[in-house]
């Protein structure tokens, strides 16, 4: 518990800082109106997938951004995980579907600020890795050379066992997609010991 309580202490300070650095980069970058950009067909894809509006997928967009510059195509891929919890009617499955539209427009909104072709894609879903898998048809037919990347949080000086006790999402989508012939490159995200 004790172990759970840092990650999530650790992941709020990221959130936190990560926010701060995109309304930064709001006021800063010259507004440039999403009719104008187009997709290149010069330029390679990246489809980034995110769990929510977050650090992590602000993070791993930036990255992408300053480290691989011959992406000018993005697409933000979520998927709504319906699990125990927010699985109690059609009204809770709609609030779902609502906050990932949304969480989708904030990724939007920061991608076309610095000027790349966006697009937005999403699925509801009990496992990710499988709706990711799903969602990759759809990419092929549009963006056959898509490379995938998602953000690994990694915590300092963690032991096997602590390690065992966060998801494996990111491992399970990586073999999904290379069934598939599609390549995930992991951003790793590093926390550090306050």
């Amino acid at each position: 518990k004790r172990h759970y309580k840092y990650a999530e202490k650790q992941l709020s300070r990221f959130n936190t800082k990560m926010f701060n650095h995109v309304q930064s980069c709001f006021e800063t970058n010259v507004k440039i109106k999403p009719a104008r950009i187009r997709f290149d067909d010069k330029g390679k894809t990246a489809v980034i997938c995110v769990s929510g509006y977050n650090g992590l997928g602000i993070y791993s967009f930036l990255e992408i951004k300053k480290d691989f510059t011959e992406y000018k195509n993005i697409v933000f891929l979520e998927i709504g995980l319906v699990d125990s919890g927010n699985f109690k009617g059609a009204s809770e499955l709609n609030n779902l579907e609502k906050q990932v539209i949304e969480d989708l427009a904030e990724y939007r909104k920061l991608s076309e600020s610095f000027g790349f072709y966006t697009e937005t894609l999403y699925s509801i879903g009990t496992d990710v890795a499988d709706e990711i898998k799903e969602m990759s048809k759809k990419i092929k037919e549009k963006h056959m050379d898509a490379i995938f990347f998602v953000g690994q949080f990694i915590l300092p000086k963690t032991t096997a066992f602590q390690r065992m006790l966060h998801n494996q999402s990111q491992f399970a989508i990586q073999n999904r997609l290379a069934h598939k012939g599609f390549i995930l490159v992991m951003i790793p995200v590093r926390a550090y010991r306050s």
